[in-house]
This record gives structure tokens, C-alpha cells and sequence, in this order.
């Protein structure tokens, strides 16, 4: 059956905070706060391209886990 919108939003909120942390918060600060991969990997104190790594993972495993309903 298809999720509603709130239920779908709550799923995805639990399995981002469910994520390993730098993935997590590289994921926050890029989608949610429109930061660079320079500034995310500022402040996560990561390479820039560690910073692109943990989001294109993040990202990855929500495509994964969620599919055509994101």
C-alpha cells in the first residue's frame, strides 16, 4: 500500500537519523542547508571529496530503501 505523505516524511526521518553519523550529517547540511561540499567538509573536518563520498552514500541508501517513493 502507498504511504501517505506524513507517513513517508516520518520514515525518511527515522532512516536519516539512523544513519552513520558523518553520512547523516553531510546529508543534513547538504539538502537541508544548502552548504557546499567545501563547507560541509569544514565543518565535518573531512577532505571535500570525503564530504561528496558521505553524501552520495547517504543518498544511495535512501534511493535504496525507498525507491520510486521519494
Amino acid at each position: 500500500a502507498r504511504l501517505d505523505a506524513g507517513n513517508l516524511l516520518r520514515e525518511v526521518d527515522a532512516f536519516v537519523a539512523a544513519l552513520p553519523a558523518k553520512q547523516r550529517l553531510a546529508l543534513i547540511q547538504r539538502k537541508y542547508h544548502d552548504l557546499s561540499y567545501a563547507e560541509i567538509a569544514g565543518n565535518l573536518r573531512c577532505s571535500e571529496a570525503a564530504a561528496r563520498a558521505n553524501v552520495h552514500e547517504a543518498l544511495r541508501k535512501l534511493r535504496h530503501q525507498f525507491g520510486d517513493r521519494l
